[in-house]
């Protein structure tokens, strides 16, 4: 009722079970019992129910047909819970009551494939062969071939795989064996046509490794480079973000050296890299082609420009844009090109790579474009990263010295402090003592002049004029002071710039009782009064050795001590 009337399978499976663990020889019931199992898969509970059905298989009053049915199906559940023997018992069964039964020549078959009977399979295979059609007869084919493989007799294989495609173009596994087969033997035309033919079956990614296969077959074992490209070129247009297709076509275009053909592909690569410095070695590339290959110089230099906006350490790059510009000589492209570099370089770089840079761009300005001011602004920041650069130092006194003779009231001064580091850098540099006295004398700056002729005298460098004018004794004009010698003066033009100021305001309060006290002292050494002053005085103002030494004298002068002057010792 559960089956026929209602319909609900589920319900009627345990009852039909218990009926059967009760009476398991009752075959009506287990005729419908094994078949629910056989369709359901559950072939462990199957089992037990087809023994009993085969056994009393001649009272189930079944026609012929319907007892061969019965006999593969219990063959097959033998199968399926690993009982090969009976299984193959079984089919052999069948077989002799049909021996047209298809069923039971397919299980046959590929029972004995399962155990190696080779011999056997190929038998049953070659009597159902005529019983099927199309894709069916295709499938036995295949079948067919793998037996030929196994007994080592691959030209039957190769005939039973291309029968089978014959019968069956959309076989892949026809398709995949016929291609196996040629690849072992290492038949390269003739796997490139089973390939061939493959192609029209596949999509995608599929077809497009199929490709791929095609263009190593042209390329490494054909020689055919052009066709190659055109198998790789097809891959390509199905893998469009492939990159190992586009190195593989660009690898094969530069060997054809079709410059034309390896730029779009070195664009791709660009396009799709998301690592900058990767992407700037593919713009190096280009701009290399674009230069050398191609001859547009004007956009290699863009394409190099693009190399230094993904990675400003690439200086090779830089490199060919000055050598380029250079050639071309536009000075103000050069220029500009210097300028977006430095830019590039983060603020705070204080690298011998931004010290060069700001150098030629000064020796730009100077020696390319005349503008010597720029040139001194340049080598002033470059001078600003490396102040120790004597060479660079140099230069930018002579350009001071240019431009003085143009504008002497804003670049003397510039020149005088210029060389006088360049006298801080190397004292033994005469050369700067002279210039230093010659400005000064043309400035009419007497006093300064005779000080510094006096150092080369001193040096034993001067000139015949310098020592005449040196021995013209000091300018006799007394110069008026224009104020006078204030606190702030002192700190600011002749105390030591490392003085601390704080500490030198307390020598100043404490300095005049301290003179006044070893005043006292001179006149009678053995004054305990004045003594005790001075070391409090000197203590006050942080002087610890002249205390220790003013103590030491004291302890010497002194024999008996009162406990005020030991408090104030310790």
């Amino acid at each position: 009722m559960w089956i026929d009337k209602l319909q609900v399978k589920d319900r009627a499976i345990p009852m039909f079970a218990k009926v059967v663990e009760l009476d398991p020889e009752n075959t009506k019931v287990g005729t419908i019992l094994g078949k629910i199992y056989y369709e359901n898969k559950n072939f462990v509970a199957a089992a037990p129910i087809f023994d009993t059905m085969v056994r009393k298989l001649d009272s189930l009053g079944l026609r012929p047909s319907s007892q061969v049915g019965v006999l593969v199906r219990a063959a097959q559940v033998a199968r399926a819970v690993g009982s090969l023997n009976k299984a193959s018992k079984l089919y052999k069964r069948a077989l002799e009551l049909d021996p047209e039964s298809s069923h039971a020549l397919l299980g046959q078959a590929e029972l004995a494939m399962t155990r190696g009977a080779w011999d056997e399979a190929r038998v049953a295979y070659e009597k159902l062969l005529p019983r099927r059609k199309d894709d069916d007869k295709s499938a036995i084919h295949v079948k067919l071939a793998e037996i030929a493989i196994a007994q080592e007799r691959p030209d039957i294989a190769i005939n039973e795989f291309k029968a089978a495609i014959a019968d069956g173009p959309k076989n892949l596994h026809a398709h995949d064996g016929l291609i196996a087969v040629y690849r072992e033997r290492k038949d390269w035309r003739s796997l490139l046509k089973a390939l061939q033919g493959k192609l029209p079956q596949l999509k995608g990614d599929a077809k497009a490794d199929a490709f791929v296969e095609i263009g190593g077959l042209f390329r490494d074992r054909l020689g055919e480079p052009d066709r190659a490209i055109a198998a790789f070129q097809r891959a390509h247009e199905l893998r469009p973000k492939d990159q190992t297709l586009l190195h593989t076509l660009l690898e094969l275009q530069t060997a054809a050296k079709r410059w034309t053909d390896v730029m779009p592909i070195l664009d791709e690569l660009i396009a799709i890299e998301a690592d900058p410095k990767r992407r700037a070695k593919y713009l190096y590339t280009s701009a290399a082609l674009q230069r050398d290959e191609v001859g547009d110089e004007a956009a290699a230099i863009e394409r190099f420009d693009l190399v230094l906006r993904d990675d400003p350490s690439f200086l090779k790059a830089f490199q060919a844009i000055d050598t380029l510009i250079t050639k071309r000589k536009d000075w103000r492209a050069l220029e500009r090109a210097y300028r977006k570099m430095i830019n590039r370089l983060p603020a705070d770089d204080t690298s011998p790579l931004k010290q060069l840079l700001w150098h030629n761009l000064a020796e730009i300005y100077r020696s390319r474009l005349g503008d010597f001011r720029s040139a001194a602004k340049a080598l002033e920041v470059a001078i600003s990263l490396d102040p120790s650069n004597f060479q660079r130092q140099l230069m930018l006194s002579e350009l001071y010295a240019m431009l003085m003779k143009e504008d002497p009231a804003n670049f003397t001064e510039s020149l005088i402090r210029s060389h006088n580091t360049l006298i801080r850098l190397d004292p033994s540099y005469y050369k700067s003592y002279h210039q230093i006295y010659n400005i000064y004398r043309m400035q009419s700056a007497l006093d300064k002049a005779y000080c510094v002729a006096r150092t080369l005298i001193f040096l034993k460098q001067a000139t015949d004029e310098e020592t005449r004018f040196y021995q013209s004794g000091p300018p006799a004009v007394f110069r008026q002071a224009r104020g006078r010698l204030s606190d702030d003066v002192l700190r600011r033009y002749i105390l030591p710039g490392d003085q601390d100021p704080t500490v030198t305001t307390l020598l100043g309060l404490v300095a005049p009782a301290l003179a006044s006290w070893r005043a006292v002292i001179a006149v009678a050494p053995g004054n305990r009064r004045a003594m005790l002053g001075v070391v409090r005085c000197g203590g006050r103002a942080g002087k610890w050795e002249a205390i220790a030494e003013d103590m030491i004298a004291f302890m010497r002068a002194i024999d008996d001590l009162d406990d005020e002057t030991i408090r104030a010792i310790e």
